[in-house]
């Protein structure tokens, strides 16, 4: 993955999840875009995005979904939590002072808070399953039209729809949108950021796309959605492990993933297929990275309820000093 930059200002579960043109906004975008984005990948890396983006670090904040699904922030040590919203936030970028996120209570439509928690307003109603920040554009699947790929402005203008496939598993890497094609068997395809060049660069299926560099780490289902990986040109295909994988995630020389072959536990494997590790016990799923630490979510197994209630923890990256997230 890119460096993106050095200087002042700006950037930045679970479910599949922008937009009409929105009234007046209070966002000069013009300006915005003057401003050069400050945005470290080993602080919060876009490849958190194809884990629903349960997370953000921006300076000395950490923006998170706490374990009563509200949009909260703390200090990278866990003090001084404030909850911003009670919206249940997905996919969260800090872009400026303002928190955007696609908010699940709502029907699954970017919404936006500064970080003070004040001033939220929804940006567009689209029902969105996926959603990022790049380059001055907010990029978004809309579910109600077959989760093809749009982008549009932070105040919500300029709507633009991208491609014309059902995409999954979306994430940005170097000027490039990188996704699953689902109207292709799932293939792994590149695209322009722009939509106007389409390349399929693997005609199986893959899930759970992280980009790093000029690798692409996935889940193969040409080979039982094992753990492999693939340059940006479609060259080089390798299997990394035999694990069955899922929520693939990469930090450093670090894969992070589910292995579905070892009771769904989080694992860590070098990228050259060395040194793998087991992380913890417990079902794991929605791996992001933020600083120092891994967030994570498992099932609430005490929860009777016919729908899913997950709980939020963190460890840092070697497995250590797992915690509950409050």
């Amino acid at each position: 993955m890119n460096v993106l930059v050095k200087k002042v200002s700006i950037l930045l579960i679970l479910f599949s999840l922008v937009l009409t043109s929105c009234s007046s906004s209070n966002i000069n975008i013009s300006e915005l875009e003057k401003i050069q984005e400050i945005y470290s990948p080993s602080e919060t890396p876009y490849t958190n995005v194809s884990n629903a983006g349960i997370v953000f670090k921006s300076g000395e904040w950490v923006y998170f979904s706490d374990n009563d699904y509200k949009l909260a922030k703390s200090k990278p040590d866990g003090s001084q939590k404030t909850v911003l919203t009670d919206d249940t936030p997905r996919f969260i970028n800090v872009i400026g002072d303002y928190v955007y996120y696609i908010n699940v209570d709502d029907k699954f439509k970017v919404t936006r808070i500064k970080t003070d928690g004040t001033g939220r307003e929804v940006i567009n109603e689209d029902n969105c399953s996926f959603m990022t920040y790049y380059k001055g554009w907010l990029y978004y699947t809309d579910s109600t039209d077959g989760n093809k790929i749009y982008r549009m402005k932070l105040d919500g203008s300029k709507k633009t729809k991208i491609n014309d496939n059902e995409s999954k598993y979306v994430t940005i890497s170097g000027d490039w949108i990188y996704y699953s094609n689902f109207n292709e068997r799932d293939s792994l395809c590149k695209m322009s950021l722009d939509g106007s060049k389409n390349i399929k660069l693997y005609e199986y299926r893959a899930w759970y796309i992280a980009v790093d560099g000029d690798w692409i780490y996935y889940s193969d289902g040409g080979d039982k959605d094992r753990l492999y990986k693939i340059k940006t040109d479609g060259t080089e295909r390798t299997r990394v492990t035999r694990d069955i994988c899922a929520f693939v995630n990469v930090s450093g020389d670090w894969i992070y993933y589910r292995n579905d072959s070892s009771y769904k536990a989080m694992y860590r494997i070098k990228k050259d297929g060395n040194d793998r590790t087991r992380l913890n016990e417990k079902v794991s799923m929605y791996i992001n990275m933020a600083g120092e630490w891994i967030y994570y979510l498992i099932l609430d197994e005490t929860y009777t309820d016919k729908d899913n209630r997950y709980i939020g923890f963190r460890m840092k990256k070697d497995g250590t000093d797992n915690q509950k997230i409050q």
